[in-house]
């Protein structure tokens, strides 16, 4: 629990000081870069394999450590690849500063969730109530994703937490299981040697589409009345997709979805493994403790400072 509460109050300070730094930046959406000029097409992003089925036989082959070979990809055609997995194509980003650089450029609000889920948790802990950090850290992720593609609070912790975040959490969890099992076969292979996995990962995918339908239906309404009151008070992901790109609106269920899942994923399981490190190894507890001491005393720390915190920065 002394890991928790040093987490929460650190997370927090670092929270307003971000939020502080984000005032000061543009909040223009599809703000990115100075170093981004020359965007290119998909077709122009570098991959190899072979022809159907490109890179599906070296990622089976590493399957125990796709990580490594993943990262063998990257340093072999730089930050940005493509890579074709039987019937799956994906792009792969491998620079950590551009992702950061672009986020801080179109999300603004992501710090008063963090405050919100921080006290959530402060409040659990000052009443000896136990907390399920695994869970938890899903249901802020959902709740930050909402925010990020809706500007909408889900409201996902408090005294009287919505369902939302737990239930996509948990369609999203059995999505990542099945996954591995359905993504390379044909369909028709699929649905005859690994039937009762395709029901779940069915019943996910089904379950995850309806709900961020909702969402969308909600987010959309919204902004047609803002635009006919000609005010422009939504920034949310989905309303810069909207009225930025002339994708068809069976296009716009599709990403967004995808991005809902993806981003709650991403997100908890990134934090949840960080934390799971710290809680077993009590000597980087103590060396991250230092050396955030070492910055943050009476005034809230400056970004400046944050800049000089090369363990945080590690972990």
């Amino acid at each position: 629990m002394r890991v928790l509460h040093l987490v929460c109050c650190r997370m927090r300070r670092i929270a307003n000081v971000v939020d502080s730094f984000r005032r000061t930046q543009s909040r223009t959406f599809g703000k990115v870069p100075d170093r981004v000029i020359d965007p290119r097409p998909f077709h122009d992003i570098p991959k190899e394999g072979f022809p159907m089925i490109g890179n599906l036989i070296g990622a089976v082959r590493n399957a125990k450590r796709s990580y490594l070979y993943f990262t063998e990809m990257h340093e072999k055609h730089g930050p940005i690849f493509r890579s074709k997995l039987g019937l799956l194509e994906a792009i792969f980003v491998f620079d950590p500063v551009g992702v950061e650089q672009v986020v801080n450029s179109t999300v603004n609000d992501i710090p008063e969730v963090v405050r919100d889920f921080l006290d959530y948790l402060l409040a659990l802990q000052q009443n000896n109530q136990s907390i399920a950090l695994n869970d938890e850290i899903f249901q802020w992720s959902v709740e930050t994703i909402g925010k990020v593609l809706y500007d909408t609070r889900f409201g996902c912790f408090g005294v009287n937490p919505s369902v939302v975040g737990r239930d996509f959490a948990h369609a999203v969890k059995i999505l990542l299981q099945t996954t591995e099992e359905v993504m390379v076969l044909p369909l028709t292979i699929v649905k005859i040697l690994f039937r009762t996995t395709w029901e779940k990962h069915r019943g996910a995918s089904t379950f995850m589409f309806k709900m961020a339908r909702t969402y969308i239906d909600q987010t959309m309404e919204k902004i047609k009345v803002e635009m006919d009151r000609e005010t422009e008070e939504n920034t949310s992901l989905l309303h810069h997709l909207l009225t930025h790109s002339d994708w068809e609106e069976g296009e716009i269920y599709a990403i967004v979805t995808e991005m809902m899942a993806g981003g709650t994923d991403t997100i908890a399981n990134t934090i949840v493994f960080a934390m799971d490190v710290l809680s077993r190894n009590q000597d980087i507890q103590d060396k991250l403790h230092a050396e955030l001491c070492d910055i943050i005393r009476d005034d809230e720390p400056s970004v400046t400072d944050f800049q000089n915190t090369p363990y945080l920065r590690g972990i």
